[in-house]
């Protein structure tokens, strides 16, 4: 059960197991996808006398490092860490990149000039995360790069990047992005991001 896909059943299978003396066994699940199961898993890390911080430390930098591990390291790390989760940012697998952006933002610690290049990933999981990086970092954004943006003919998510940095920047930049968005050429998009911010 505790290798089980759905995280309410490992969580269960894994607060048993703790319950039953076998700390070392349930800390193993340090980088599940899951937060929940990665508390647990600490918990049961510090009953083992294993020191969680070191571990996730030390899978960040493996060639692959589990999503898991990187959003651990966040959870538990400090800013001195940042160092290690910024490497990340030009990892080969975007699901690296996507999470060690997102891991940064938890720590305060979006370098934004190495964030920026992001909004044009080829991932749209990058984009979307880049993109809520940045949001509160609106002004460190230049509004042209934003509009530059709303502007790329082909592809939708990045569209959606610069409505939503130019939306952050203030009440003239949102309706210059509305009008924009009013002729998309994916209808849908104007639609759905016109209604969220209302």
């Amino acid at each position: 059960l505790a290798r089980h896909p759905g995280a309410e059943v490992r969580q269960v299978a894994l607060t048993g197991l703790l319950r039953l003396g076998h700390a070392t066994e349930v800390a193993e699940y340090l980088d599940d996808r899951a937060p929940l199961i990665r508390a647990i898993a600490r918990q049961a890390a510090r009953r083992a006398g294993i020191d969680a911080l070191q571990r996730y430390r030390h899978a960040v930098t493996e060639p692959e490092p589990a999503t898991g591990a990187i959003a651990g390291l966040a959870e538990t790390g400090g800013a001195a860490d940042a160092t290690l989760l910024v490497r990340l940012l030009g990892h080969p697998l975007s699901r690296v990149r996507a999470q060690a952006v997102q891991a940064l933002r938890h720590l305060d610690a979006v370098p934004v000039e190495q964030t920026i290049p992001m909004l044009q990933d080829p991932s749209p999981a990058v984009i979307r995360q880049a993109t809520a990086a940045l949001t509160s970092l609106t002004r460190a954004v230049p509004a042209d790069l934003a509009l530059r943006l709303l502007l790329d003919p082909h592809r939708t998510e990045v569209r959606r990047a610069g409505y939503r940095l130019l939306r952050a920047r203030g009440p003239f930049d949102q309706l210059r992005a509305a009008l924009l968005l009013a002729v998309d050429p994916n209808p849908g998009l104007g639609r759905r991001e016109i209604g969220r911010a209302s």
